[in-house]
């Protein structure tokens, strides 16, 4: 086709459609083209009404077309022959009405009013821009396509030929391909951004808040959104394209629409270093937004950090906001009352966050950022930073619970220097921290880190004792203390040579030291260090502190079933450790002198008892879970929890295979 042809097929007017002419075949959206051309006029008028009154039950704003496109007199009307003055009448009534229809349309009703302006007006031939905007939020449904498929646009110059090859294989439109023909086409950017203003316009005065608009913001934000998360480099022309509607989003009184303008601000800021003057102009607009109706607050608020810290040196900061305020000298004093009482809520947000969102100097980002950075000495930094604002008195300045999950989350770090500048806000916040919460950190810390692989942690393994030792954690909780100190036990038995110099530093803590069970320990554990030159120093040591805890145990005179049951179990524990092979049997025999008595007092009680005994299979299957049943009912389930702890001291008998050498008779059958 010559050039000449094809701008002449572009004035033809849709009048010249020899379609109208005939009426083989009819464009409908819920009939057989065949079918719907052996349908007659009143048909499709009557289901034109019958859907009209149906969106009026949801939607009064459809009242004024009862009078113009759903009117008697149109039934009658052929547009092809108008004059342009009542076919330009027809389109604004047309687009008016699609734009008010948008947020209803895969509604049925909205697809009967659909089906008459199709056959009385033929809107997918004067009106396709106008029923492609009103269809493209729902790009993803199959009704999206049944509205393609009745467009003409074939013609490799038609600007929505793109979306022809959805035509013959009827699929709907993935959002992949929506999102890469808005960053590539710039019309059809400008197309979905008008497409918000031309719907709040279609409701303007109609609806305060233009709620049934939310689908359309929705729209809006995650498109151009994700389309300049996904274009490789965000040019000057995207940008420019943008701003009036970023303007127009920042200035509208509509929260959605304001909330979904924020989110494109912020990609922006994220994606693109802009001009200062240009971060200076977006960061003013969002100030003033924010002092014209704070709803948004926090969101508003987010949104201008977001925006500052993202950009280069000499943007504009966030003295704006004030600036902002302190300009509104137009105001008389009532008004000026009503402003501050809406910004109330702001205030207290700026009061409560502005701690972590101070831009870092070294990090050139916020606290809240620095904390989570991948450079380790960024994380230090900004723990220093805590330590100083809580050293200077600025603790108020930090939200509490921040500050708490802050200390907590980098005792998980992976870095050495992390945690131990993390210890040491730890415990200047030990105050104020609850003690469960530190405990538990302090001793997972304890638990994950292997010293057998990295020595280096050591140091900051042992300020993790010291600090579990600070009255502070126990000082109104003496069970915590208590609890505390049970679950450093098993730090005390020794697996290797580079695990001893921390159960030594346990072994004289505080907490441990005055345990019960485990008094003289320290002492003894100074006089076996003078043996670790012997090559079975490891078995030693673990030999004499099952002697200790067993010489402990006999001692105590007073104490319950349940902490019997307790402290019996550290003994098995200590047993499936590494001890000489020539005093395993020996350790067996001192952990079993301790069951035996107890043992014996459940079965004289279990034989002398009048009441059923509970069968064999139904015992626990673990020590863990007869302990369990024991505490809710200590008198029905004791003897079976010491069985059930008999047999894990059983498991526990690892002898060495040297021990029984020279006794081969006991390896024959009698």
């Amino acid at each position: 086709m010559t050039s000449l042809a094809q701008q002449l097929k572009r004035l033809a007017l849709p009048q010249s459609d020899p379609n109208l002419l005939t009426r083989r075949e009819v464009a409908s959206l819920l009939f057989d083209p065949k079918d719907a051309a052996a349908m007659d006029r009143s048909t499709f008028y009557a289901l034109g009404c019958t859907g009209l009154e149906e969106l009026l039950g949801i939607e009064p704003a459809f009242l004024e077309f009862q009078d113009t496109l759903f009117s008697r007199a149109s039934v009658t009307l052929e547009r092809s022959v108008q004059s342009k003055e009542v076919n330009e009448k027809l389109d604004a009534g047309v687009s008016l009405f699609l734009a008010r229809l948008c947020p209803y349309f895969l509604l049925k009703p909205a697809h009967k009013c659909i089906e008459w302006l199709l056959h009385r007006f033929h809107i997918q031939l004067y009106n396709s821009e106008s029923l492609l905007a009103c269809a493209l939020p729902y790009h993803d449904t199959n009704v999206f396509v049944r509205v393609v498929q009745l467009l003409r646009i074939k013609d490799a110059t038609n600007r929505w030929n793109w979306l022809h090859g959805l035509q013959k294989p009827g699929v709907p439109l993935s959002r992949a391909t929506l999102v890469t023909h808005c960053y590539s086409d710039l019309s059809f950017m400008d197309f979905i951004c008008s497409l918000v203003t031309k719907s709040i316009q279609a409701y303007s005065g109609l609806s305060g808040s233009c709620s049934q608009l939310r689908v359309i913001f929705s729209f809006y934000a995650s498109t151009i959104v994700a389309s300049l998360d996904a274009v490789d480099n965000v040019s000057d022309d995207i940008i420019a394209k943008l701003l009036p509607y970023v303007n127009k989003g920042l200035k509208s009184a509509l929260t959605d629409y304001k909330a979904a303008t924020y989110m494109i601000v912020c990609q922006l800021a994220v994606k693109v270093v802009m001009e200062a003057s240009l971060v200076d102009t977006l960061a003013a607009h969002v100030a003033k937004s924010l002092l014209r109706e704070p709803v948004l607050a926090r969101e508003g608020l987010g949104c201008l950090t977001v925006l500052l810290q993202n950009q280069k040196d000499g943007a504009a900061g966030p003295s704006l906001l004030l600036d902002e305020y302190l300009g509104q000298t137009h105001l008389s004093a009532d008004n000026m009352s009503e402003l501050n009482r809406r910004l109330l809520p702001l205030v207290r947000l700026l009061e409560n966050s502005s701690g972590k969102y101070q831009i870092m100097a070294d990090s050139d980002t916020s606290l809240l950022l620095s904390l989570k950075h991948p450079q380790p000495a960024v994380r230090v930094s900004a723990l220093e930073h805590l330590m100083g604002a809580i050293s200077s008195g600025q603790q108020q300045s930090l939200d509490q619970t921040f500050l708490k999950d802050s200390v907590l989350e980098r005792l998980r770090d992976d870095s050495l220097e992390v945690v131990a500048a993390a210890l040491r806000v730890l415990e200047v916040l030990l105050d104020v921290l609850d003690p469960e919460d530190a405990v538990a950190c302090l001793l997972t810390l304890l638990h994950r880190v292997d010293l057998s692989a990295d020595e280096s942690w050591l140091p900051v393994l042992k300020e993790v004792v010291r600090l579990l030792s600070d009255p502070r954690l126990g000082k109104e909780d003496a069970d915590l203390l208590q609890r505390t100190g049970w679950r450093l036990l098993p730090f005390l038995a020794i697996t290797s040579v580079s695990q001893l110099r921390l159960a030594a530093y346990i072994a004289k803590s505080s907490v441990v030291a005055q345990h019960p069970l485990t008094q003289n320990w320290a002492q003894e554990l100074d006089e076996v260090m003078e043996k670790r030159s012997d090559p079975d120093f490891v078995g030693l040591a673990n030999e004499r502190l099952v002697s200790t805890v067993t010489k402990n145990l006999t001692s105590m005179e007073h104490f319950s079933r349940r902490d019997a049951l307790l402290l019996l179990f550290f003994p098995v524990f200590v047993l499936g450790l590494v001890v000489r092979a020539t005093q395993h049997l020996l350790t067996a025999q001192r952990v079993y002198t301790l069951l035996e008595a107890p043992l014996l007092d459940a079965i004289g009680h279990a034989t002398g008892a009048t009441q059923e005994v509970e069968p064999l299979g139904s015992a626990p299957p673990s020590f863990s879970a007869a302990l369990t049943l024991f505490l809710q009912q200590p008198d029905r389930w004791f003897s079976v929890v010491l069985v059930s702890l008999l047999r894990d001291f059983i498991c526990s008998l690892r002898c060495h295979d040297n021990t029984f050498r020279g006794f081969s008779k006991l390896d024959k059958p009698f």
